[in-house]
């Protein structure tokens, strides 16, 4: 095998190349110059306030501190640390930030889809679709249609007009509110919460959160259940890749051995521009199939990293510790490489680290084996 500090080095670059493309993705901001599909406009009907921007198109922000003050006439696309939103969306706002403050002037026309872990909601919207560690309503905000809500501290003081769908810990509503759930609530938690009388007009339904209890045998049992998933699939893919493809295993023990910091970079690169090029796919009336054919094809490529890298160190182990190679021993050495790798995954802290470390690096290993144009003959001499 490659010695242990190239390993250390390719981690150390897969976690940092990973960081920096999270960050970088499709920055834009909304206070820069307009673009071509930007104009400014005086509109007092829309906003009540005159020299608004206004973009005729979809939006994509990704920047540490976001804030949309004007009108959007598309719809916004928004990842961030801090996202406050004053202005008005005239389609769905996707969102997923660590902290998110929806203003008491933003208007969002359609729906609202929010992740982050405090959510201040003080605005208007048609349906709101949110996942939060904090989510809170604040008097005066307006949900059209319905509340889906899935958080750990939920506080309810504005109207929604229908129903409210909510998963929680902890809920707190007003004593003081009347009729701010114009529907039924349902909720979901661990226990009843207090729910002030007069506040819901329709009906109140309750399910109770159950935590099955796991036995020492059961926890032993879905590893194994899962190892053997982990197997089976493995082995599917090592024998097409062995049997069928003529040198797939010999470039990717190349990639791995000859050219590791390349395939990281590659691999890195390719899992964080896959999933925005995709996204613009899906959201344009032309290339929306083949937004949807990219992503599943980067699903399926993802799933299968663990196998690939398992074909990389066991054809590698069969040229270095075998006399004579064979494709059966090509496939039971990539089948062990695979278990330690499965193994590994599994240990506490480090384990993460190392099941990032193989999407990435198995990713890359893939992408350059298949445009890889090389002589099979030089491979199989690098090799040895």
């Amino acid at each position: 095998m490659f010695k242990l500090s190239k390993i250390s080095k390719i981690l150390i670059l897969s976690i940092v190349l990973l960081l920096v493309c999270s960050c970088g993705c499709m920055a834009a901001n909304t206070n820069s110059a307009p673009s071509n599909d930007t104009t400014k406009t005086e509109d007092k009907n829309t906003s009540g306030s005159s020299n608004l921007s206004v973009m005729n198109t979809d939006l994509y922000l990704a920047e540490d501190d976001v804030t949309i003050s004007d009108v959007i006439n598309g719809n916004a696309f928004v990842y961030a640390k801090n996202v406050t939103i004053t202005g008005q969306i005239y389609g769905d706002l996707f969102v997923f930030a660590s902290n998110i403050t929806i203003a008491e002037s933003a208007l969002i026309a359609n729906s609202l889809y929010v992740c982050g872990n405090t959510i201040v909601f003080h605005g208007q919207a048609n349906d709101v679709y949110a996942f939060a560690q904090s989510f809170t309503s604040k008097e005066n905000s307006y949900i059209n249609r319905d509340l889906k809500l899935y958080g750990a501290q939920v506080t309810l003081n504005g109207l929604i007009q229908r129903d409210a769908y909510i998963a929680v810990a902890n809920m707190a509503i007003s004593e003081s509110a009347q009729g701010i759930i114009g529907g039924n609530l349902h909720y979901s938690a661990s226990k009843e919460q207090n729910i002030p009388k007069g506040a819901v007009i329709g009906k109140v339904e309750f399910s109770q959160f159950t935590t099955p209890e796991v036995t020492p045998g059961q926890i032993v049992l879905n590893y194994v259940i899962k190892f053997v998933r982990v197997l089976v699939y493995a082995i599917a893919i090592i024998l097409f890749a062995v049997l069928v493809t003529s040198n797939f295993p010999a470039k990717a023990t190349y990639c791995m051995s000859q050219k590791p910091f390349v395939s990281a970079s590659i691999g890195i690169l390719a899992f964080a521009a896959i999933p925005i090029v995709s996204i613009i796919l899906l959201v344009t009336n032309f290339f929306t199939y083949v937004g949807i054919a990219l992503l599943a094809l980067y699903i399926f490529m993802l799933s299968i990293t663990i196998a690939i890298l398992g074909i990389a160190v066991g054809n590698y182990a069969t040229n270095k510790f075998t006399k004579k190679q064979t494709k059966a021993k090509v496939i039971l050495f990539s089948l062990a490489a695979v278990t330690v790798i499965w193994l590994l995954q599994l240990i506490p802290i480090i384990g993460g680290w190392i099941s990032i470390f193989t999407v990435v690096f198995g990713f890359g290993i893939l992408l350059y084996s298949i445009f890889l144009k090389k002589d099979i003959s030089k491979l199989d001499t690098a090799q040895k």
